[in-house]
Order: structure tokens, then sequence, then C-alpha cells
């Protein structure tokens, strides 16, 4: 019998103002109890030393700044496979840890054992729960669920189930739509994953991208009547979904993969699903080995390893010569869309233009700066910026 996996989980409750009892025991129960199950993260411990007890601190002790908690805060949680808080009572700080791990896409479970009965901390929350404990019950039969989970693609490929992948498939489609993308990824990602538990309780726990697809429609389907923050959502995801801009793992065959280094994340790069459409080289580009040019595959060997992209999709081609360069080179900037990058890529050798537009599909919009930044200084030191 395989040794049953062990989660990172982050335990999350108030902890300013506290004593070192009201902040670490039951910590520390769920740490003895889930021994074998839970490879905790406390924040008391590496992150609030000097909070706990702070007047028996000595006046010379120095103190961790805000941002400093944030930051570290936000590190952790980014690192876990899920959330438990025990809010016994009010916390901001708890609170705001909730939100974070549940926009980042990880379960999240609350123990309320003072019946504080919030309805936001409840929406934000896979479930609420009476005790600690029986808390921690729920997420590691949670987490155990979904690691079982598995996605098949319709190129046979099988990957595991990835809830972020999912939330932020949903966001995408939010934003295109123009809508609220806190509330309405919340609120269809809890549907759909309802709706797989109660697949997976049959053993069906291998989803083909179609299924997925299915659901996810119907959920947005069942909620746009009711709630303002996905009107337009369901018309928006179709329609990302026929042009294959979804970076969920629901892709279809023409956006087959290439694969870079083990240590970075996959990158898809495709003619974005338009039919007939063919590149300067006279052809549709549907893996990277598709594009004759060694220096153009360069290009986008470069701007795949960079952290933070999920898609590049080749856009219209330019005709004749009136955009051109020497040698086979690319620029790339910032968009007014939200999380792409524009680029062109220049090469003299094409049979059928010398100019090639491409988008870059980032994650998080917020980042994008930086990665354009990064693009530009990799493309540059590898003498292919144009």
């Amino acid at each position: 019998m395989s040794k049953q996996r062990k989660f990172k989980v982050y335990l999350a409750g108030p902890i300013s103002g506290c004593n070192r009892v009201q902040v670490r025991r039951w910590r520390e129960e769920i740490e003895q109890k889930y021994d074998k199950d839970f490879e905790c993260s406390d924040p008391s411990k590496y992150i609030y030393p000097n909070e706990i007890d702070s007047s028996e601190a000595s006046s010379g002790e120095k103190k961790t700044t805000p941002s400093q908690i944030v930051e570290a805060d936000l590190s952790l949680i980014g690192k876990a496979d899920g959330l438990l808080a025990n809010m016994w009572r009010e916390s901001i700080g708890t609170a705001i840890g909730i939100v974070h791990a549940n926009l980042a896409g990880k379960p999240v479970v609350v123990a309320d054992p003072n019946h504080l009965g919030s309805k936001t901390l409840a929406f934000y929350a896979d479930r609420v729960e009476e005790t600690p404990l029986k808390a921690a019950t729920f997420l590691r039969k949670l987490l155990r669920t979904e690691a079982k989970w598995s996605v098949l693609k319709s190129s046979g490929r099988v990957e595991s189930f990835n809830r972020r992948k999912l939330m932020d498939a949903i966001r995408s489609a939010c934003r295109n739509a123009k809508c609220d993308d806190v509330v309405g990824p919340r609120l269809v990602s809890s549907k759909v994953i309802g709706r797989l538990q109660e697949s997976s309780r049959s053993l069906k726990e291998q989803f083909p991208t179609t299924q997925l697809d299915d659901v996810i429609r119907e959920a947005l389907k069942e909620l746009e009547n009711d709630f303002k923050a996905i009107e337009g959502v369901l018309s928006t995801w179709e329609r990302l979904r026929e042009e294959e801009q979804i970076g969920f793992p629901l892709q279809s065959p023409s956006s087959a993969a290439f694969q870079k280094p083990a240590t970075q994340a996959r990158v898809e790069i495709s003619t974005g699903g338009r039919k007939n459409h063919a590149t300067i080289w006279g052809k549709p580009v549907n893996q990277l080995r598709d594009i004759p040019s060694a220096r153009a595959r360069r290009v986008f060997e470069i701007i795949g390893e960079t952290h933070g992209i999920t898609r590049i999709t080749l856009g219209p081609k330019g005709q004749g010569n009136k955009e051109s360069r020497s040698s086979c080179k690319a620029t790339v900037n910032t968009s007014k869309t939200l999380g792409v990058i524009e680029g062109k890529l220049f090469d003299p050798k094409g049979a059928e233009g010398t100019m090639q537009t491409f988008q870059v599909r980032v994650q998080y919009e917020s980042d994008k700066g930086a990665i354009l930044k990064d693009i530009i200084k990799k493309l540059e030191e590898g003498d292919l910026l144009a």
C-alpha cells in the first residue's frame, strides 16, 4: 500500500493581542493529531514571534514590520496546499489571509467555535465547522479528494487537476466580460468544485476536458440570472473557448504544447484555433518545432521560459516587406488588453511575409510590467531584440 501524501497546511487565526495559550494551543493540537497528514505552517512561530505577550518583550527587541508580515504570510499561503482558519474571535489578519488563499485557488476550511456566523467568511470558505479539529478533518478529506482528480485532455495526455487553473480561467473570462474578478470566480468555482465532488463520489475521478467545460458552462448558466457579478461571462467564456484563449487545461488538439526544462512551467504556442490561419512561414504552427527558423524558435523559447507566462498565440502575418529586419528579431510591448503582451517577430526568411504578430498571455495582470521587462532583457542578451 502506497504511503499517504502529506499536505502543507497554513494555520490561520488571531495572533495580535492574544496570549501564548490562545495562539499556540489549538495549533499544537492540530499538529499533533494530524502529524501523519499535515505539514503545518504556523505563522505564530515564523512570522510573529515577538507579537505574542508583547508586554513581556524587552524594550530593545526588534519588531517585525507590517510589510515583512504580509510578505511572509503570502509566501507561506502560496506554498500551502490548503488553509485552516480558527476564527474564534474576529481577526483582520485571519480574514485577509482567507481571501488571499481563496484568490490563489487554495481550499479553505474555517472553524467558528464561538458562532460568529459571518456570511462573508462563509462565502470565501469551502466549509465552516464548529471546532478546529472538525475543520482539520474536513480539510484533510477535501485535499485527499482533489489530489486524486485528474484531467484527460483531448490529446490523450492526463494531468493532475489544479484548482488554481480553474480559478484563473474563470477570472480571465470575468475580466474579459468586464465583470468583478473576485466574487464571480468564487461563485462559479465553488459550484464547479461541488459538481466534481458529486461526480467523484461515484468513483469517477478522471474528468475529460469536455466534461469540465460542460460543468463550467452549466454553472455560469445557472448563476448569471441571479448574480450581476457574472452577467455576460457565459458568452465571454464560450467566445474565449472558441478562440482557445482560456488557460485552464481545456485546450483542444490544435494547441499542442512544447516543453521547457523541467524547472519551468509548460507554455503553449498555437495559431489561436483560427481556421485556415497560416503564418509567415506558410503554415499553421501548432507546436514549436513547426517553426522552420531556428532563431524564431529561440525567440519563443526565451519568452516561454519566463516565469508567469501561460500561452503564446500567433496572430495575423505581416504582408510583403513593409516591416522587416535584416535578421530574425522581435519586439514586445504592453497591451491595454488585460493579461496580454503584444509582440512582433521579424524573419527575413518568411515564405509569405517578413513580420509575424503574436500575443503573450500572462497569468496575472499585476505581473505584466515585470514580465515584459524580463522578456526584453533576455531577448536583448540573446541579440534577438529588434
